[in-house]
C-alpha cells in the first residue's frame, strides 16, 4: 500500500512541474518581445531594361550582426565591374537607421553569369524594414528585376551560374558545356 502512495505522489509532483514549466513558458513567450525580424522591401516596379536580376534576400541574425544574403545575375551583354550591393535599414516610421554595402562576390559580373552578395551590418532593434539596392561605386543605383518567389520556382533555377541566354532554346545535341563555350548556338 505504501508503494502505491508513493507511486501516486510522484505522478503528482511530475504533473505538477510539468504544469508550472507549461505556465513559465507561456508567461515568457508573452512578456518577451517576438525574435528580431526586419521585413525586407523589395522595389514593386521592377525596372522594364532590367540591367540585373535579383534573387533576394534571406538574413540571418548571427548574434550581433544582421547578414542579407542573395545572388545577382547579370542580364545585359556588357560585363559588370565591382558592382556594390547596398541595404539601408529604416525604422518602424521609415527614417534610415543605418545603411551598409558589400562588394559582390566576383570583381566582374560577366554577362549572365551570377555572383552572391552579403551584407552585414549591427543588429540594432530600431530596424523593422531594409531597402536592398545596387550601385556602381558613387555611381545611381543599376537597373534591376527582383525576382518573386514564384518566378524563381517558376524559371527552376538552380544557384550558380547559367549555362546559356535565358531566351535561348536548346537544340538536341546542345549540352551544357557546349552552350556555355558559344552563347550563340
Amino acid at each position: 500500500m505504501m508503494g502505491w502512495i508513493r507511486h501516486i505522489a510522484a505522478v503528482v509532483t511530475v504533473v505538477g512541474v510539468l504544469l508550472a514549466l507549461a505556465t513559465a513558458r507561456r508567461y515568457v513567450n508573452y512578456r518577451i518581445q517576438p525574435a528580431f525580424r526586419p521585413i525586407i522591401m523589395t522595389p514593386d516596379d521592377s525596372d522594364d531594361d532590367p540591367v540585373l536580376e535579383i534573387q533576394c534576400c534571406s538574413q540571418i541574425e548571427e548574434i550581433t550582426f544582421l547578414r542579407i544574403s542573395g545572388t545577382a545575375t547579370n542580364v545585359s551583354d556588357e560585363p559588370l565591374k565591382n558592382v556594390i550591393a547596398h541595404a539601408t535599414y529604416l525604422d518602424r516610421e521609415g527614417r534610415q537607421v543605418a545603411s551598409a554595402q558589400s562588394l559582390l562576390d566576383v570583381p566582374t559580373l560577366m554577362p549572365y553569369r551570377s555572383s552572391l552578395f552579403a551584407i552585414t551590418t549591427p543588429v540594432n532593434p530600431a530596424i523593422a524594414r531594409i531597402s536592398v539596392d545596387f550601385r556602381f561605386p558613387g555611381g545611381p543605383q543599376i537597373p534591376a528585376k527582383f525576382l518573386s518567389q514564384s518566378e524563381r520556382n517558376q524559371r527552376g533555377e538552380k544557384r550558380g551560374h547559367r549555362s546559356r541566354r535565358p531566351n535561348q532554346k536548346s537544340t538536341p545535341e546542345e549540352t551544357p558545356e557546349t552552350a556555355a563555350r558559344d552563347p550563340n548556338s
